[in-house]
């Protein structure tokens, strides 16, 4: 299964069939990238990042087989390894020219190609050829002119910075697509492990991501679970023991929310009538006793509708919107806990997702919210928040301490509340205490109201 949804490879190596013969760098080179990108993005189930490359290289002349193309129009990002042999092979060119036309609009995620380049024979006609297309190089993996050895210095460190840009690519094409939250059970149950990971590829296949792929038996509080659950248009429990602690931890979690949920009973938990099983039974929420398959197939029904636009409602005067902005690893929790805050003040409020930049022009106020991720992560975000035409923030929670960020925002104008422009006001809170925030949703509420005030005098 894919990392990506709805993709059958995450990432297509394109290659000389030359680079491969003799010693097969590219074949142990496409192992190590499996295995490291599978290690980066925490997979649950032993489950892998989809890495692949043609074996069955085709005689100079030519053109790709269906299978080819077939595969490259289910690709998340083609890697491209660049050599003399690769700038001379129009079978490569006819590759990466396929994945292009596959992609469309959709080459570019978040200002990033889903096209990598990668030098592993960096001859002068090669690197002339990428300078002048402006193609940036992400790795150079090679030694003395040929491919380095894998276990060596000169691979190791670029080789770490190609996975980590991979990886983040990956994440981004994944976190545009909707999140369902798939409850994950105690080790050791086969049975409902196997349903697991059956449910979260046919979801996969359907358009949907699990909510991120930390355990839940990771999560100290339940709030943190709470907020992960969150994220997700719908909750999914697949239940077989009455003694599973953590199963059940996840459904009564569930149970205290507002949002959808469902919850399987397996054969063996149908034949359980007493104790915990069944309290959830009586409990009223939604649960099903048909088979697994059917049940699958009732889920994405499901979802299919609670993704469906809904019949708006009549028309009311709206409540300013806030786009929250963070880190979808590092930082959900702390933000998810900001976003009730806000939203506990009659704010709309919106965070990561289809669209966003298009969100961002719409709303009212933008607020970039850093406590874990990195500095490098804030960095790349803060041209995205200063260009904003909005009520602007940063907040940058301690600990650590954030003086770099702190310096970065200050170099986009962003100020300490009484040092604030109103007529460009970009915010700089240092906490996100409910009194420091206050400042924030003043600013996008004044904003607002004059906004809305000149949209509806007349003409």
């Amino acid at each position: 299964m894919a990392f990506v949804p709805k993709s059958v490879h995450d990432v297509f190596i394109s290659y000389a069939h030359a680079d491969n013969q003799g010693s097969s760098w590219v074949t142990h080179f496409r192992d190590e990238l499996e295995r490291e990108l599978s290690t980066e993005l925490t997979l649950w189930g032993g489950r892998r990042v989809a890495v692949w490359h043609d074996l069955a290289r085709l005689k100079p002349g030519y053109t790709i087989t269906n299978s080819i193309r077939e595969a490259l129009q289910r690709t998340s990002v083609v890697l491209s390894l660049w050599s003399p042999g690769y700038l001379a092979s129009g079978y490569c060119a006819e590759e990466v020219a396929t994945f292009q036309q596959a992609c469309g609009g959709r080459l570019i995620v978040n200002t990033q190609s889903r096209l990598i380049d990668a030098l592993i024979r960096p001859a002068p006609a090669v690197l002339a050829f990428l300078k002048a297309q402006t193609r940036p190089i992400y790795a150079d993996l090679s030694d003395n002119g040929w491919p380095a050895a894998l276990d060596n210095g000169p691979f190791q460190q670029p080789f770490r910075g190609l996975v980590g840009a991979i990886a983040e690519l990956l994440r981004a094409m994944r976190d545009q697509w909707p999140a369902v939250y798939v409850g994950l059970p105690s080790a050791g149950n086969a049975a409902i492990e196997r349903c697991t990971a059956e449910l979260l590829e046919d979801l996969s296949q359907a358009g949907y991501r699990r909510t991120p792929e930390i355990h839940p038996a990771f999560y100290g509080t339940d709030a943190d679970l709470e907020a992960e659950m969150e994220q997700g248009l719908l909750s999914i429990h697949l239940l077989d023991d009455g003694q599973d602690a953590l199963a059940l931890r996840q459904v009564h979690i569930a149970q205290r929310r507002s949002q959808p949920m469902v919850v399987w009973f397996s054969p063996a938990a149908r034949a359980d009538r007493s104790g915990a099983l069944d309290a959830i039974r009586r409990s009223g929420c939604e649960y099903s006793d048909e088979s697994f398959s059917e049940f699958v197939e009732h889920v994405k029904r499901k979802l299919d509708v609670l993704r469906a636009p809904q019949t708006p409602a009549p028309a009311v005067p709206p409540d300013p919107t806030v786009f929250v902005l963070f880190h979808p690893r590092a930082d959900a929790a702390a933000a998810s806990s900001v976003m009730r805050r806000i939203e506990a003040e009659r704010f709309n409020v919106v965070k990561p997702g289809r669209g966003a930049d298009r969100v961002i022009k719409e709303s009212d106020g933008v607020l970039l919210y850093q406590r874990h991720a990195t500095d490098e992560w804030f960095d790349s975000k803060l041209r995205t928040v200063g260009a904003a035409p909005a009520v602007k923030g940063v907040c940058v929670v301690n600990p650590p301490a954030k003086d770099r960020s702190k310096a970065a925002a200050s170099d986009f104008k962003f100020r300490d509340v009484a040092g604030v422009d109103r007529d460009d006001p970009r915010l700089l809170l240092e906490n996100d205490a409910p009194d420091t925030l206050a400042h924030f949703l003043q600013f996008v509420r004044e904003r607002a109201a004059v906004a809305r005030a000149a949209a509806a005098a007349p003409a």
